[in-house]
Parts: structure tokens; C-alpha cells; sequence
């Protein structure tokens, strides 16, 4: 199994330029913290889509790997995939926090996508405050899980601290 290209990407989606990013997404796997890019990769062309959905992706090791490239449309957040950068954090964080080395990869990598973007770190949110910013409560979500989510105001300080 391989990855889209660049050019691929190129090819067959839509394309941003950095005045669309507003907001970073986080999501969770909701899987297994063994996933890899290429299953997620799966997953999503099996969905229909183009491929991994995300622009980049927090391994539970700290590994962080990209997705989609940062000027293709990601699928990630419907009604708001114009506007945003998605992070997923690889595993299950409904009732327990990543593990300080990933915590500390997604504190670097949504750091340096803020910085990279001119995104406020308020803008970071849960995949779940979508719903309520496009206005579309069909689309709710539990995502990035209820752990992860209710420390969503320390990731944000821990993020301005390392801006």
C-alpha cells in the first residue's frame, strides 16, 4: 500500500492557500496506538476519500508524520476542511490521556502549525466544536474523546508556553 503522492494529491483535490487556515482539528484515532498512516490511509479510501483525511498525524512514540499535504483540502472536519489544519492524535482517548511523549509531540506540532499558520492557539479545537461553528448538529462528534478533550485548556497553554 503507498501513499498518495504530492503530485497525486495535486492532481485530484481542492487547494488551499494559507489564508484558509483558521483552526487546527484534533481528532483521535479512536483506534488502536499500534495504527500506522498507512492504515488510517486505508480506512479512508475504503470511506471513499482520497486517502488519510489528515494533514498530520501524533504517534503514541512522538513520531509525527504527514498526511495530506498543507495546501490540499483535508477531510477531517465537514463543513469546516476549508478552514482547517487536522491533527490526530493515533489511539483511543475517551478515558485516557496520550502518553507524555506523544503529549509532548502534539504540543510541538500544533506549536509549530499555529506558528507556520498565524493560528491564535484558541483556535485549536476538539473535532467535537465543529458541529457548533458550522452550525450543523448532525455532524456531533464524541471525537477527540472525552480525556483528551477535557485537557484541551492545558494543551493550549502548553502550546503558548512552547510558542
Amino acid at each position: 500500500m503507498t501513499l498518495n503522492s504530492k503530485a497525486t494529491w495535486e492532481a485530484t483535490e481542492p487547494h488551499l492557500d494559507a489564508s484558509h487556515h483558521k483552526y487546527i482539528v484534533l481528532h483521535h484515532t479512536a483506534g488502536p496506538a499500534g495504527q500506522t498512516v498507512e492504515d488510517i490511509d486505508a480506512e479512508h479510501k475504503a470511506q471513499g476519500w482520497a486517502g488519510v483525511g489528515y494533514h498530520r498525524l501524533v504517534y503514541t512514540n512522538g513520531e509525527i508524520h504527514e498526511g495530506r499535504p498543507d495546501d490540499v483540502m483535508g477531510a477531517q472536519a465537514k463543513g469546516l476542511n476549508a478552514w482547517s489544519i487536522g491533527v490526530v492524535a493515533i489511539g483511543t482517548f475517551t478515558s485516557v490521556l496520550p502518553p507524555d511523549v506523544q503529549w509532548k509531540a502534539l504540543v510541538n506540532c500544533l506549536a509549530v502549525e499555529c506558528h507556520r499558520w498565524d493560528i491564535p492557539v484558541s483556535r485549536i479545537i476538539g473535532h467535537r466544536d465543529v458541529s457548533g461553528i458550522v452550525n450543523d448538529p448532525a455532524d456531533a462528534t464524541a471525537c477527540p474523546g472525552d480525556a483528551l478533550y477535557a485537557k484541551l485548556p492545558q494543551l493550549r497553554l502548553d502550546v503558548a508556553k512552547y510558542l
